[in-house]
């Protein structure tokens, strides 16, 4: 009786030890799961950060622009009419007033296509910027799941675990305590008088 109940408690320790390091492994990977989710999520709000830096940069960029192509019409203009007076011709009359025009007319139409492909950058930056900011939502949020998932899953294997070792265990007190005791032989004399 005593090897059966040593027996049985032994069986119940290993279940139990087996138990606890199914759970701290889960307990691991969860964390490494955990690690890997907030890694990636850096990486992405990182990424859209940068790409709302680069939105800003295009924009301002387009403007600066913008104002040089404004800025060479107006000394292109100025060079033509001067060359204009200087020639003897009316300056702002005639001819000279449609060439004129058409420099200021051509500049600014270059001006407003840099300002829309500004624009244009920007929108796309700025959509990319989101992009990353909701793929890094999604990724902590699913290797948070994930993490969850292994962790549930750690405790359902140590709950199996030591649900199995107690079972086994009684199945093997059981076993060792209803065994019949061996034989025994008497003897019998007998006389013969």
């Amino acid at each position: 009786m005593a090897v059966a109940t040593a027996v049985t408690i032994a069986s119940l320790a290993v279940g139990a030890y087996s138990a606890s390091q199914q759970q701290a492994a889960a307990k691991k990977q969860a964390k490494a799961q955990e690690h890997a989710a907030l890694a990636s999520a850096t990486e992405s709000y990182t990424n859209a950060a940068l790409a709302k830096i680069d939105a800003e940069r295009i924009e301002k960029s387009a403007g600066i622009e913008a104002d040089k192509i404004r800025e060479a019409a107006i000394q292109m203009r100025s060079q033509q009419e001067a060359v204009q007076g200087t020639s003897g011709a009316m300056v702002g009359t005639g001819s000279n007033l449609v060439m004129t025009e058409d420099i200021t007319k051509r500049a600014e139409a270059d001006a407003i296509a840099t300002v829309i492909e500004g624009i244009y950058g920007t929108v796309n930056k700025e959509s990319t910027a989101r992009y990353q900011q909701m793929a890094g939502q999604s990724t902590l949020l699913s290797g948070g799941l994930a993490a969850n998932a292994m962790l549930s899953a750690g405790r359902t294997g140590a709950v199996t675990t030591l649900a199995n070792s107690a079972i086994g265990a009684y199945s093997n007190y059981k076993q060792w305590n209803t065994k019949t005791p061996a034989a025994t032989t008497t003897t019998t004399t007998v006389s013969t008088e």
